[in-house]
């Protein structure tokens, strides 16, 4: 089935707990570099105070960056870390996310095992690839929705259970190594997990039609092709949709009306018509033979026919077309059967008489 997935690419700029975030530039020709984010109303307290409820917990704020001065990007988000026994040199990163809704074909199979459904989008990997149209601006209210509260996990949000399972915080499991790759990699994964899920008020659109299920089926009555529309779009407001198209394809033998079976059809036909016409006559006549039907029997007749003229200079090794023309006839001789080569006199063998 073609459908949209759902890629996210994320790049990062650390810097120190007092320092003000400069957010990398992302263009579909490469790095741009990072440009300070300048905000005043801060109210005489820092970015990461203010993130990171008054240096005690990690956190995210999300911000719109404009594209005219910080490139192409969906969203921009601001992570507070803080480091609980000082070994972390960076402690407040900027980043910059590029979002995408990038058309793969998935498949499903559920043989031998449960459902499962595969499929990935080419060159997902390189977001200065994707074309500008699959981008997606997500404003900073639907962001603040995938940095929920876990209550199964004493209550904290997503990016910091995140961050605590990649090591990346807390006193126990600190690991100051490689931080901005992983706060890369968690804005990525809770943004694509954010969209990939549907809002409450989204569904499919419309209304079945009665006549769905031979909608399914190709239209104009032909045997293959595309189908209808099972939903009743009048009325649904489709400016925002996205079109989901079914493919089926189904293993196994048929016929259509094509050169290749319409000339099948009339050899069968041919064939057909030359075994009614010989039943029919083998009713009527009551002649019928099962005498020569096998290679046994024809030896056996050639070796009590007479020597036919025709064949004086042929033996084993027979390499001329000539000889294979030759007209054979069987002949009633002397109360047996025999062969007749060529042109010569023959005796008609009579039916229902026994032939030693």
């Amino acid at each position: 089935m073609d459908t949209r997935q759902p890629t996210v690419f994320a790049q990062c700029t650390p810097g120190k707990r007092d320092s003000t975030p400069a957010f990398p530039v992302l263009y579909h020709s490469g790095n741009g570099g990072s440009i300070p984010y300048n905000q005043t109303s801060l109210n005489n307290i820092t970015w990461f105070e203010r993130i990171s409820h008054n240096s005690s917990l990690p956190g995210v704020l999300w911000i719109c960056l404009q594209a005219a001065e910080y490139g192409s990007n969906s969203i921009g988000g601001i992570v507070a870390v803080p480091s609980t026994n000082g070994s972390n040199t960076h402690e407040l990163f900027a980043c910059t996310l590029s979002a995408h809704w990038m058309s793969i074909a998935i498949e499903s199979s559920f043989q031998n095992g449960p459902l499962q459904i595969y499929g990935s989008s080419d060159d997902w990997y390189n977001y200065q690839s994707q074309e500008e149209s699959t981008r997606v601006e997500i404003i900073p209210e639907w962001a603040s929705g995938v940095d929920f509260v876990l209550p199964e996990s004493d209550n904290r949000t997503v990016i910091q259970s995140l961050l605590w399972s990649a090591g990346a915080w807390g006193a126990e499991t600190i690991e100051a190594t490689n931080i901005t790759n992983k706060v890369e990699a968690i804005l990525s994964l809770m943004v694509t997990d954010g969209m990939s899920k549907n809002y409450n008020n989204i569904g499919i659109q419309g209304s079945l039609k009665d006549d769905w299920k031979s909608q399914i089926l190709p239209v104009n009555g032909k045997v293959y092709g595309h189908g209808g529309e099972i939903f009743d779009l009048d009325g649904a407001p489709c400016a925002e949709c996205s079109r989901l198209q079914m493919i089926v394809s189904v293993i196994g033998y048929g016929y259509g009306l094509s050169s290749a079976v319409l000339f099948s059809t009339c050899i069968l036909a041919v064939y057909v018509f030359i075994v009614s016409v010989h039943v029919i006559r083998s009713t009527f006549t009551q002649l019928s033979s099962t005498a020569f039907e096998s290679v046994t029997e024809l030896v056996a007749i050639a070796a009590k026919s007479a020597p036919p003229t025709t064949l004086e200079n042929t033996g084993a090794g027979i390499s001329t077309l000539e000889t294979m023309k030759t007209q054979v006839r069987l002949s009633a001789s002397n109360g047996h059967v025999e062969l007749i080569f060529g042109d010569g006199a023959v005796k008609r063998v009579a039916a229902n008489r026994a032939y030693g």
